[in-house]
């Protein structure tokens, strides 16, 4: 079958003061029957849905900053319904409803947490990185929060033995991880940043992969079993090659290494398909890379890899709704106004 991929432009919303700068912590919502996007303004600290159809503010929760009911910064978020809100921080995971009332909140990460206080190894901090890669997802028939973990370092003997996410059974505040793991392709050779996964996790199963390429995996909730899709991408020639171990996060060749070659982000879906946005080799002379999206179908086989337009967040947006992959506009002529495009498969 052949599948055409249709790009609709020329759409906005009326954005709130701040909301420009942060992206990337977002999430599809149906709020009242409509589309929307409710996303982390991190300079006003608040939640903010934006309606997709009309373009304004449905609503917003203002987080407290201070006080007994104060929500720390926001790493990641998600929105079951107007009474469960469970807000990811560095150091605290908060549950308020929409109305910004504080139900509960749980020290995490540090000494004297009942949840993982007791991680002398750092094997299970509770994370999400600074692109959002892994959004936190709660399953309500398990009564459980989906976390990745905050990778190893790479000097560490116990990075391949480390789980890469798990899950905090909200009932008995059980920390569960999950047996994912690295790849054995990266156990001969290091790769620095391209070793990050990104989750996609789901009532069912969890979809992952790594910056590193388009591979995809899956693993089935119910039975632990393991899948996972070797992907040719069409666009590239090369993925990235190794780097030495000594090459640490503050070293200069780390963030060179990022910044040159392909780089594969987070994955969304519609419930139809799988999209995920990559970024090709960056081409010194025009000093740019391009960006495409690569969409699979529920098999994890890829159907198609496009060329996106170059003035996209690919980082940031990359939200799956009922219309497609939503994507953002940069360098709006007004801050007060975002244009996004919609990527969907005809």
């Amino acid at each position: 079958m052949d599948f055409q991929v249709e790009i609709s432009d020329n759409h906005q919303i009326n954005t709130p003061v701040g909301w420009t700068a942060n992206f990337k912590i977002c999430q599809h919502i149906v709020d009242n029957g409509k589309e929307a996007i409710l996303g982390y303004n991190f300079y006003q600290h608040k939640l903010q849905a934006l309606n997709l159809e009309t373009g304004d503010t449905a609503w917003q929760i203002a987080l407290k900053k201070e006080g007994p009911g104060m929500i720390p910064q926001v790493v990641s978020f998600y929105y079951q319904s107007a009474d469960s809100i469970f807000i990811l921080s560095f150091f605290q995971l908060s549950i308020i409803n929409k109305k910004g009332k504080l139900l509960q909140k749980y020290v995490i990460n540090q000494k004297g947490s009942k949840i993982n206080g007791n991680d002398t190894e750092d094997k299970f901090t509770i994370y999400s990185d600074i692109n959002h890669s892994s959004p936190i997802y709660y399953d309500d028939d398990e009564e459980a929060l989906y976390f990745a973990f905050k990778p190893l370092p790479p000097f560490s003997e116990k990075r391949f033995e480390q789980p890469l996410c798990g899950r905090l059974h909200l009932n008995t505040l059980q920390l569960e991880a999950i047996p994912i793991y690295l790849p054995e392709s990266f156990t001969q050779q290091y790769y620095g940043a391209y070793e990050r996964p990104t989750f996609l996790f789901s009532d069912d199963e969890i979809i992952y992969g790594f910056y590193l390429n388009g591979n995809l995996y899956r693993y089935r909730k119910s039975n632990g079993e393991k899948s996972s899709a070797t992907i040719k991408v069409k666009s590239i020639n090369r993925t990235a090659p190794p780097l030495a171990k000594s090459v640490s996060e503050a070293d200069p060749e780390y963030l060179e290494h990022l910044n040159t070659f392909p780089t594969f982000f987070r994955i969304t879906s519609d419930g139809k398909y799988y999209y995920r946005p990559f970024v090709g080799t960056f081409n010194k002379e025009l000093r740019k890379r391009k960006k495409y999206i690569l969409i699979y179908d529920n098999d994890l086989n890829p159907v198609t890899e496009t060329q996106i337009p170059n003035d996209v967040a690919v980082v940031s947006s990359n939200i799956s709704t009922k219309s497609g992959s939503v994507f953002f506009r940069l360098n709006n002529e007004k801050e007060s106004l975002a244009n996004f495009i919609f990527v969907s498969l005809r």
